[in-house]
């Protein structure tokens, strides 16, 4: 197998529902709903009508926030 193709079993491992998201991140349903609707919060994509989020992304977008925080402190 080509090392530059991820196979299907790791990127559907990566893929989290808005539940699992949420869970993950220690936030509501709502809260990642809410800000899905005002485009503030983590990058999220959409496969057949179902919202998914991937880990990689949102480990990505918390720490953006983090370094945006740090950035205001200092």
């Amino acid at each position: 197998m080509n090392a530059a193709i991820t196979p299907w079993a790791s990127v559907a491992d990566d893929n989290l529902t808005t539940k699992q998201a949420a869970d993950w991140m220690r936030r509501s349903e709502y809260t990642m709903r809410r800000w899905r609707s005002r485009k503030i919060g983590p990058p999220h994509f959409t496969i057949n009508g179902r919202v998914l989020y991937s880990k990689t992304q949102l480990q990505a977008w918390i720490e953006a926030q983090r370094a945006s925080c740090q950035e205001v402190a200092a």
